[in-house]
């Protein structure tokens, strides 16, 4: 099975003043295509600057990320835009979903960034996370969990092979976290997508391949399940 991320000796330095902050000290990490990961940490041991390279969503001070094989820093930012769109979705804590737009709309955004629009497939997409009949209303109108699917759904819509989830029960009752978990790993298994997810909730560990421990910018413990 091939690696679909990999991290080779990945540091990342922020410059506070006259202060070096060191946030990831040499990690290295491969993922496989299909896999379910976990990574746990406590704050500020540095989990979201992990996943931020992993999403291509910032740079390395120093070594190497590989995606699907590629190696990231020898990309253009419109080919890094161009992969961030279309092989990697994300869903964060807080949903990210635009107030004034309905459900429907909101899943479509991905996509009209690549002067694309297909309802019919948002639809389809919709229906596969459970919310085929909430399809006009605002994100108002929803709860915690609907609006987490309805951010699952936005990230699917491009046919990503990896999505990338910091915390996405974070803010949700254990019956919602469910739903949300239960989702997530259904679009894992249906279409062998890569699923990394940042989370402190034990019951989503347990649901995962593999788990990677984080303390003080280093990965310190892995543990893998048959």
């Amino acid at each position: 099975m091939k690696h679909m991320i990999e991290l080779r000796n990945v540091h990342k330095n922020y410059q506070l003043g006259d202060y070096v902050l060191h946030v990831l000290k040499g990690i290295n990490l491969r993922i496989r295509e299909g896999e379910r990961l976990a990574i746990l940490g406590k704050s500020g041991s540095g989990k979201s600057t992990l996943l931020n390279m992993v999403g291509v969503l910032d740079n390395p001070t120093r070594g190497d990320v590989f995606i699907d094989g590629k190696n990231v820093s020898q990309m253009t930012e419109n080919q890094l835009a161009r992969l961030r769109g279309k092989k990697i979705g994300f869903v964060f804590q807080f949903f990210h979903l635009i107030p004034s737009m309905n459900v429907l709309q909101n899943v479509l955004l991905p996509m009209t960034f690549f002067g694309k629009k297909d309802v019919n497939k948002a639809k389809k997409i919709l229906r596969l996370v459970g919310l085929g009949h909430r399809i006009e209303y605002m994100p108002r109108q929803l709860s915690g969990g609907e609006r987490q699917r309805v951010a699952i759904a936005r990230a699917l819509i491009n046919d990503p092979e990896i999505v990338l989830a910091d915390e996405p029960t974070g803010n949700l009752d254990s019956k919602s976290g469910k739903q949300v978990l239960d989702t997530l790993l259904k679009i894992n298994k249906q279409n062998n997508i890569t699923l990394v997810i940042i989370t402190h909730d034990v019951s989503i560990t347990k649901k995962m391949n593999r788990i990677v421990y984080m303390k003080d910018g280093k990965i310190v413990k892995e543990r893998c399940k048959k």
